[in-house]
């Protein structure tokens, strides 16, 4: 959707958000941070619109269903290869 992220440091959040570049990455449990990044964001609107644009980006490059589909597809014929 083209908005920045605030996520908690847990699953794979990581692996979707680039801290500072596609959105935020907190601590859990730390309603403070939350907060204030809640507020910085509303208050920089270019920030804001930059890091969803990365956001939104980065998806489609690197999570889109093609994508994931051939990666597995590739795992799979390795195994196979491997296991044979």
């Amino acid at each position: 959707l083209g908005k920045p992220v605030i996520a908690n440091n847990c699953g794979g959040n990581n692996e979707l958000i680039k801290h500072g570049e596609t959105g935020y990455i907190i601590d859990n449990n730390t309603d403070e941070k939350l907060r204030k990044k809640i507020l910085y964001l509303l208050e920089n609107p270019k920030i804001r619109n930059n890091l969803g644009i990365a956001g939104k980006k980065r998806i489609k490059d690197f999570f889109n269903l093609d994508k994931m589909t051939n990666a597995y597809f590739t795992l799979y014929k390795e195994m196979i290869k491997n296991y044979n």
